[in-house]
């Protein structure tokens, strides 16, 4: 029993829970988008990070500032974590219709667009705290894509798998359930960006990616009452 609290009390020690846990990061809605034929969303800035998974189907992502739309495949999920709009679309070239409007009008958060046959995407909101969020949401990229063909990604799969359960079949506490399926989505969308080492360029994120630093402050966050100098045991070989 011990030994089970001891590892308890050490993932506490974590950094980036430390962060999450500091930034009350939390999934606080769910919706999904059922879209076939021609078509194109066009979202204005999120005021929460925007996460998205393509269930079915395939789309484009084009973010503002960005050079180049993303071609989303089926198993792909995209974070918006920065505020800039965005456009969801089959077609790029269409004409863009408003999305926010389209999912505010929509009945239990399951918005639609031409014959619903080509895709099936879930997406949700990830609330930051409006005076600490800053040191998650400032140090994100403005769009995080994991690939589903990536290894890393089988973890997201069964996630999605179960968060599309969640929403699908309706049973009792989905509400609960589907925002923490989210919620593991989204920590594990972090931990795929930081084990991608060339995408990570600034900010702490780069420190608990490096192989020297990390063990350090893994340490430290551990025992963050210690007085910390000198070498580190844990990060020599």
């Amino acid at each position: 029993m011990r030994g089970i609290c001891d590892i308890v009390w050490a993932m506490e020690g974590d950094p980036v829970t430390d962060v999450l846990t500091l930034a009350s990061a939390r999934c606080v809605r769910i919706g999904t988008l059922k879209g076939g034929g021609t078509w194109a969303l066009k979202f204005p800035p999120p005021q929460k990070i925007k996460l998205t998974a393509v269930v079915k189907g395939t789309c484009w992502l084009a973010v503002d500032g960005e050079r180049a739309p993303l071609r989303l495949e089926t198993g792909d999920v995209f974070v918006v974590p920065a505020e800039r709009s965005y456009v969801l679309a089959s077609d790029l070239k269409a004409t863009q219709i408003d999305g926010l409007a389209l999912f505010t009008k929509a009945a239990d958060n399951v918005a639609t667009i031409g014959d619903v046959k080509d895709l099936f995407a879930i997406g949700g909101h990830v609330s930051l705290d409006p005076d600490r969020g800053g040191v998650l949401a400032d140090v994100l990229p403005p769009v995080i894509h994991v690939d589903a063909s990536s290894p890393e990604a089988s973890t997201i799969r069964w996630l999605l798998d179960q968060l599309v359960k969640e929403v699908t079949t309706n049973q009792p506490g989905v509400g609960l359930a589907s925002k923490q399926l989210a919620q593991l989505l989204f920590v594990q969308i972090i931990r795929f960006y930081l084990a991608s080492s060339n995408t990570v360029t600034t900010g702490w994120l780069r420190a608990l990616n490096d192989e020297r630093i990390a063990p350090a402050l893994r340490l430290m966050h551990g025992e963050p009452s210690r007085a910390w100098r000198g070498r580190f045991p844990a990060c020599h070989q």
